[in-house]
């Protein structure tokens, strides 16, 4: 089985990346529409003359710029809006989807839902692999906020001095938070879309 991510580049120069055993079809004349099977999470160039269209089973998501993730299953697709605004459409039905909001369409009844996120469940979708040789947290939270719409605080500057020596593969973004915390002896606290580090640190 399929069990890597896929990162593809649009000719627009927006970027997705696929999760494992899902795909992505445009054509070679590129008009910033795709055609997605399974799911991924999108990051679309801003182009308010021309907006962008993911056709995921029977749904269309119509976005002009902005950062979602899509997961469709046999039973739904749900598209969750990290920033941005986007449009999820299914025949004459149709729901606007803020930042912070996930818009679910169930297969079964033919209905559009929406409903708030739980932000950093969603980035369970986007998983990454890392290899951290002897690095500094400090470094470990630069990779990280790039690789993630999300941002990491220390509440002792030193926690920022620890090193660490590990390798993620194909990892979520909660499950090496936890491995780094414990790696360091920090606590993890996390609000919203912030986490936050506690501890004594390193000099």
């Amino acid at each position: 089985a399929d069990t890597a991510m896929h990162k593809v580049q649009l000719p627009d120069g927006s970027h997705v990346t696929l999760n494992a055993g899902s795909s992505l079809e445009y054509p070679r004349q590129f008009a910033r529409t795709v055609l997605l099977t399974g799911g991924g999470l999108f990051n679309v160039t801003h182009n308010p003359s021309q907006p962008f269209l993911v056709t995921v089973d029977s749904v269309t998501i119509k976005v002009l710029g902005t950062t979602f993730n899509v997961n469709a299953t046999d039973t739904s697709v749900k598209v969750s809006v990290i920033e941005g605004v986007v449009m999820m459409k299914h025949l004459d039905d149709s729901i606007i989807i803020r930042k912070d909001q996930s818009g679910l369409y169930d297969k079964r009844t033919l209905q559009l839902g929406l409903f708030e996120t739980s932000y950093l469940d969603e980035l369970e979708y986007g998983n990454h692999s890392f290899r951290f040789d002897n690095v500094t947290l400090l470094e470990v939270k630069k990779v990280l906020e790039k690789a993630y719409p999300v941002r990491i605080e220390f509440t002792n500057p030193s926690i920022g001095n620890c090193r660490i020596k590990t390798e993620f593969e194909n990892a979520s973004l909660n499950y090496m938070l936890v491995v780094i915390s414990n790696t360091v002896g920090a606590e993890l606290k996390r609000s919203g879309r912030t986490v936050y580090f506690t501890g004594d640190g390193c000099d």
